[in-house]
């Protein structure tokens, strides 16, 4: 180190190990809290979400999302029905107490149509 050049385990590491480990072990937990709790990963799967979300692609869910308000039509909801790996991704058209309907590719909600051009 005396001739100005810095050796791997210095680059890896840093000169401070203890900092390195204490900025590594808040940097997991961070992790693991916003990726295991707030911020879920889903795979889009299939061809309901087009044009939207491209089948394959990886979007992230936020779980907090509905804690200070309410849904509202076109937002995009996940749902879990069979354990905590199945999630399915859908769009709200119909708010409580509505009721809604599709003919020929026009969605209604009590009986007015609505512009949703994904369907």
């Amino acid at each position: 180190m005396s001739s100005g050049r810095l050796s791997w385990s210095c680059v890896l590491i840093g000169r401070r190990p203890r900092h390195t480990l204490l900025r590594l072990v808040v940097l997991v937990l961070a992790s693991i809290g916003v990726f295991g709790y707030c911020l879920l990963p889903v795979r889009t799967q299939g061809i309901s979400m087009l044009p939207t979300y491209e089948p394959g692609s990886l979007k992230f869910v936020n779980a907090l999302a509905y804690t200070w308000s309410q849904p509202q039509r076109g937002d995009i909801v996940a749902i879990r029905l069979a354990g905590r790996r199945v999630v399915y991704m859908k769009r709200i058209i119909g708010l409580p107490t509505e009721q809604v309907w599709i003919d020929a590719g026009i969605v209604y909600a009590d009986g007015v149509a609505r512009d949703e051009p994904y369907v």
